[in-house]
């Protein structure tokens, strides 16, 4: 059994941005104080686990952390991207069918369940694009 959070091997993204987008500064929203606590536990989880790091100077783009409940009573941490999404460049790629995908594994013989548990967090980003996903 695998522990920890994996990372995908050998590969940093990084985001293509659209330099003529003016930077923001987006105003922090308050966060409950029955939720506090959790943010500061996850946000602690989240750099145990590598997936975040602190900011080491600064950086024109600021996105607001939205603290979400889950059902289980754990806290999710979200930050709200839509300002700096509209700076950064998409990337188009043609997703298979299930058709083709079938056909190409015409005879299979091994076969895995992946847990994409926090699947955004197995990709990491590249030292250039992390200013752009700062709170």
């Amino acid at each position: 059994m695998l522990t920890g959070l994996g990372k995908l091997k050998n590969f940093q993204l990084k985001l293509h941005v659209d330099e003529s987008v003016t930077p923001v500064a987006q105003a922090m929203r308050r966060i409950p104080f029955s939720r506090k606590q959790k943010v500061v536990d996850k946000l602690e989880e989240l750099e145990a686990l590598d997936v975040k790091e602190k900011l080491n100077g600064p950086t024109s783009w600021i996105n607001p952390v939205v603290a979400v409940e889950k059902p289980n009573g754990d806290g999710r941490i979200c930050l709200d991207m839509r300002q700096a999404n509209r700076a950064i460049l998409r990337e188009k790629h043609l997703v298979p069918t299930i058709e083709e995908t079938l056909q190409e594994m015409s005879e299979p013989k091994v076969f895995s369940k992946l847990d994409l548990n926090l699947a955004f967090h197995h990709i990491e980003l590249a030292p250039e694009s992390r200013y752009y996903y700062f709170a």
